[in-house]
C-alpha cells in the first residue's frame, strides 16, 4: 500500500512542535516572575574604578564583593554605607568577568576560563591561599560563573560558541566540584539561542530592532546566578538585553526583556538570602552601578 511519507514527517514534526509549544506554555503558566524590573528598589553609583564593573557576589546581606575588566582585584561594596570599604589584590591584569562565593572561598573567573581560588576569603582580612586553576574548556569566551548550593559546585557560562564548531548560536553552561582535586569542568547543558528567539514571541518579546547587524538573538550570557529560594538559574545577556529564567536541568521558563534606559549593559547579577536581586551595570559615560529589587 503506498505510503505519503512526506505527509508522515510533516505530520511527525508538526506534533513535535506543537507538544513543545504547549509544554512551554504548561511550564512558563506555572512560573511567577517575582521582580519589577521597571522599578528599580535602590540604585547604587559605583566610583570611577567600578565603571568596568564585570561580576558581583554577596558576601552577606550587606556587603557584595565585585570585579571589573582589567584589574585583578576584588571590590568590597557596603550596601548600608553607599561606598567601598575594601579592595583586595589578587592579581595583576586580566580580563577578569565572573566572581562567585561558596561561603569560604571566593572565585574569580577570567574570560579565557582560568579560575582564581582565594580560600578562606574574609571581605576584611583575607589571609588564605591564592591558587590559580586551569582547564580544557570547549569555549575562549567565558563570562558567568555562580555558586550552586544544591550540588556543592560552581557553574560556569560561555558568552561565545564552542572552538571548531559551526553551531554559532550554541552556549555552554560547564559545572565545577570543587570537591574534586584537581578541579575538573564538565558541560552540565547547553543553550541554543535560535530556540530562544523563537520562544520569545511567547513572553511578549519581538526580535531584535533593525539597528542590530541582523534580526536574530545571539544570547550571549554575561551573568549567571542561582536563586535562593527557587534554585533557578537567572542569566543575564547585556547584548541582547535579556535576562532568562531556566531549571536547573536546562528547561526555559522564563524571558524578559531589559530596558536599555534602566539597564545600559547589565554584566553582574547575585542575591541575597531573603531573595532581593541585585543587578550590575558597567558604565559608559556615566557611572556603573548597581540596582536592587525586591523579591515579590
Amino acid at each position: 500500500m503506498y505510503k505519503n511519507t512526506s505527509f508522515n514527517k510533516f505530520f511527525c514534526y508538526s506534533l513535535i512542535l506543537f507538544l513543545y509549544i504547549q509544554t512551554l506554555a504548561s511550564s512558563t503558566a506555572q512560573f511567577h516572575f517575582p521582580y519589577q524590573l521597571d522599578n528599580p528598589y535602590e540604585k547604587h553609583l559605583l566610583p570611577i574604578e567600578l565603571r568596568e564593573i564585570s561580576g558581583i557576589v554577596s558576601i552577606d546581606s550587606v556587603q557584595i564583593a565585585c570585579v571589573q575588566d582589567e584589574w585583578g582585584m576584588v571590590f568590597i561594596y557596603n550596601l548600608k554605607k553607599k561606598s567601598v570599604t575594601d579592595t583586595h589584590r589578587f592579581d595583576s591584569i586580566g580580563d577578569f568577568e565572573g566572581i562567585a562565593y561558596n561561603g569560604l572561598s571566593l572565585f574569580v573567573l577570567r574570560s579565557d576560563g582560568r579560575l582564581t581560588e582565594w580560600e578562606n576569603f574574609h571581605p576584611q582580612h583575607p589571609k588564605g591561599n591564592i591558587l590559580h586553576h586551569t582547564f580544557s574548556l570547549l569555549t575562549s569566551d567565558n563570562e558567568g560563573l555562580c555558586f550552586d548550593i544544591v550540588s556543592n559546585r560552581l557553574l560556569m557560562a560561555s558568552k561565545n560558541k564552542p572552538h571548531s564548531s559551526g553551531k554559532k548560536n550554541e552556549r555552554i553552561i560547564y559545572a565545577i566540584n570543587i570537591n574534586h582535586r584537581p578541579l575538573k569542568s564538565e558541560v552540565i547543558f547547553r543553550i541554543i539561542d535560535a530556540s530562544i528567539g523563537k520562544s520569545a514571541s511567547s513572553f511578549g518579546i519581538k526580535q531584535q530592532e533593525k539597528s542590530h547587524k541582523n534580526n536574530s538573538f545571539h544570547f550571549r550570557p554575561s551573568g549567571i546566578a542561582i536563586h535562593p529560594i527557587s534554585k533557578h538559574l537567572y542569566i543575564i545577556s547585556a547584548s541582547d538585553y535579556l535576562l532568562a529564567v531556566f531549571r536547573r536541568n536546562g528547561e526555559l521558563l522564563f524571558i524578559k526583556k531589559l530596558n536599555p534606559d534602566i539597564f545600559p549593559k547589565a554584566e553582574g547579577i547575585t542575591f541575597l538570602d531573603d531573595g532581593t536581586m541585585l543587578i550590575s551595570n558597567e558604565g559608559k559615560k556615566e557611572e556603573g552601578n548597581i540596582l536592587t529589587f525586591r523579591y515579590n
